[in-house]
């Protein structure tokens, strides 16, 4: 059965079988190559990980990025406050907004009889507009 003169289907000649003592990947894997091109998000963490001194305190540039973000969002910048309010609610941030809104209307000096019809009168053109639930 192993007849070393039968040549075939995973039996090659003798000639071409590995060599004792040798390896059969005698140069080894190639070393992986880096990209000749960074992405875009290498750059950026790179960059973010970078440190200045501001006012004597030591920065990233991503938080001084994000403070100059907010300064400009709350100096009426459409696009900063947009930005921000984008990057709040990628990491998951509520940003300070109210689940609910509404008005809480606080009566001046009224005893609460009084106050109960005023409101009630108050409210009733709101409920014509509402359908039946």
């Amino acid at each position: 059965m192993n007849d070393p003169s039968k040549v075939g289907y995973r039996k090659p000649p003798k000639e071409h079988q590995f060599k004792k003592g040798r390896s059969g990947n005698p140069r080894g894997r190639p070393p992986k190559q880096k990209p000749a091109n960074p992405s875009e998000a290498d750059i950026l963490r790179k960059i973010s990980a970078e440190t200045n001194i501001v006012n004597g305190k030591e920065m990233t540039k991503l938080e001084l990025w994000l403070r100059v973000l907010d300064r400009k969002a709350l100096q009426g910048d459409l696009r900063a406050m947009k930005l921000l309010e984008e990057k709040l609610q990628k990491a998951g941030i509520n940003g300070g907004k109210p689940e609910r809104q509404g008005v809480l209307v606080v009566p001046g000096m009224m005893e609460p009889e009084e106050w109960a019809k005023q409101a009630e009168k108050n409210q009733a053109k709101y409920r014509e507009h509402l359908p039946d639930s």
